[in-house]
C-alpha cells in the first residue's frame, strides 16, 4: 500500500508497508511503528515477488495483503472495476 495514504486501525507493528518512495516510507514507517518496510517498483515482477518474501520474513506471515497502485485523479469517467477497488481500499482502513 502507498504509504501516502496509510491509515490503519490495527496494531501497527503487525504492519508492513510497501512503496516506491524509499524515503517516504522509512519516516512514514518510523511514524507508526510499523514492523518494518519494504521499498519496491511494482512495474518489476520480482521486486513484487521478492517484496511479499521480505513481508513474509518481517511478519512471520502475510494474513492480508492490501494493494493500491497508481493513483488515478482527474478522470471524470473512471472504469466501474477501478473505481470498486479504489473505494475498497480506501474504506477497508477506516472499518471499527
Amino acid at each position: 500500500m502507498g504509504v501516502s495514504g496509510l491509515r490503519c486501525p490495527c496494531a501497527p507493528n503487525k504492519v508492513v508497508p510497501r512503496d516506491l518512495n524509499a524515503e517516504l516510507l522509512e519516516t512514514t514507517a518510523k511514524e507508526i511503528g510499523a514492523a518494518g518496510f519494504v521499498a519496491l517498483d511494482v512495474s518489476k515482477l520480482e521486486e513484487v515477488s521478492a517484496s511479499d518474501k521480505k513481508s513474509a520474513g518481517i511478519l512471520g506471515k502475510i494474513d492480508i495483503l492490501v494493494a493500491s497502485v497508481a493513483a488515478k485523479e482527474g478522470n471524470p469517467n473512471p472504469p466501474s472495476a477501478y473505481s470498486a477497488s479504489k473505494a475498497g481500499v480506501i474504506g477497508f482502513p477506516r472499518q471499527p
